[in-house]
């Protein structure tokens, strides 16, 4: 049997930051995101310590969250197991890239996305978790997300 922990399944979302002054973009695979509260609507995203993400998080705390489709299993290696610090995650990607308002990438085939800014930082060994209040939310596309047994089944996690 699974572990408790493993039991669940959840959606795999693509977290797209942004620092506006070295015009730096990134996007990285988060596995950990839950609902925190319903009115305001918050999330609870838990962020690696020392990636290229949690500094551009830093030094710009708004974030665009992407609900991946099954279609999207190719860019999990590529935005989860590759720094954007040392090269970018941009090049050669086989979904169109288009920008929000607020100049955040996102792949326009995904399912959704949500544009939120990070109210406060909890640390939490490995990760920092932010709480994040969601400003604005779009459904693009129909259909079910991307979940964490499908990365399993494939062999792209444990």
């Amino acid at each position: 049997m699974k572990r408790l922990w493993n039991r669940a399944d959840y959606p795999v979302w693509s977290l797209s930051s942004y620092d506006p002054a070295g015009q730096q973009h990134n996007m990285n695979i988060c596995t950990y995101a839950m609902p925190a509260c319903l009115e305001p609507k918050e999330y609870m995203i838990a962020v690696y310590h020392n990636t290229h993400t949690h500094e551009l998080l830093q030094k710009h705390p708004y974030m665009l969250m992407q609900l991946l489709s099954p279609e999207h299993h190719d860019v999990v290696r590529r935005f989860g197991f590759q720094s954007g610090k040392t090269k970018s995650k941009f090049n050669r990607l086989k979904h169109t890239v288009s920008y929000t308002d607020e100049n955040f990438a996102y792949m326009e085939d995904v399912r959704g996305i949500w544009y939120g800014e990070v109210l406060d930082w909890m640390s939490a060994a490995d990760h920092d978790i932010a709480r994040v209040r969601i400003l604005w939310s779009k459904n693009l596309h129909s259909g079910d997300p991307l979940l964490i047994s499908e990365l399993k089944d494939r062999g792209i996690i444990r």
